[in-house]
């Protein structure tokens, strides 16, 4: 190859590189800072897990590891303690692993996720924060019986956009998204907006009302949403079975 043809691949290399580096989007201040936030709480967590035994929130923990599918080579570890009817209840750390690669891990309480959660699927990674025991900040994940995912994006606790993830990670479908829009004075200016009550997406231009379109999706979004209780019942520490005990009667 003569030096002139060398010269011009390595131009057209270097723009295919900064065209693809161009089109990789700045994470936004809120990104910057849920990851910041989810670092801080995995650190955390770290060093009160290490062990077989954990004590969290009060409550002594036992790890468990499970082989959930062996063709796909997935297994799980979690920690969990047996209530006064025998059930296991997850409660601290879980993860799930595909070979040794962490494809899933969050933090329960008392069988809810209600810290972090952070959910790799191929190209992409799912991740969100709670507040309150409820999903705040990001974009929290649900598993599909059909292996599909459905991302629920999050700001303040508020849905913006949901999307469905086909098994391979790539999108399926955008069920809505109502994440770019503008208010004033905190009421609805530009763009779309959802209206959980009525259960439309509403859009405003220059803070009126035009046009409404009805959003079935949104029965599933409560649903699972309603799931995560802001005021979960206490559970009595001193009620829980030790299961070391209990085996060596």
């Amino acid at each position: 190859m003569k030096i002139s043809s060398w010269i011009l691949f390595l131009a057209f290399a270097s723009v295919v590189f900064v065209a693809s580096c161009s089109s990789i989007e700045p994470m936004s201040k809120e990104e910057v800072e849920m990851n910041q936030e989810i670092k801080k709480l995995r650190y955390s967590y770290a060093e009160a897990f290490k062990d077989k035994e954990a004590v969290f929130e009060g409550i002594k923990v036992y790890r468990e590891s499970t082989v959930v599918g062996k063709k796909k080579q997935i297994h799980s570890m979690s920690y969990y303690y047996i209530d006064t009817s025998g059930k296991k209840i997850n409660h601290g750390l879980t993860r799930f692993y595909r070979d040794n690669e962490v494809i899933m891990e969050g933090m329960s309480s008392n069988g809810t996720p209600n810290h972090y959660m952070m959910y790799k699927i191929p190209n992409k990674t799912l991740q969100v924060i709670f507040k309150d025991g409820k999903p705040e900040t990001g974009t929290y994940p649900v598993g599909l019986h059909n292996g599909e995912v459905l991302g629920i994006d999050l700001k303040n606790g508020m849905p913006l956009k949901a999307t469905l993830y086909a098994e391979d990670g790539t999108v399926k479908e955008i069920v809505f998204d109502v994440s770019k829009n503008e208010t004033r004075n905190s009421q609805p200016w530009n763009g779309e907006f959802l209206s959980m009550g009525t259960k439309k997406i509403e859009k405003y231009s220059e803070g009126k009302l035009v046009s409404t379109t009805d959003c079935e999706s949104l029965d599933l979004i409560e649903e699972i949403l309603g799931t995560f209780k802001k005021n979960k019942p206490a559970v009595d520490v001193s009620k829980i079975p030790d299961p070391q005990k209990t085996d060596n009667k």
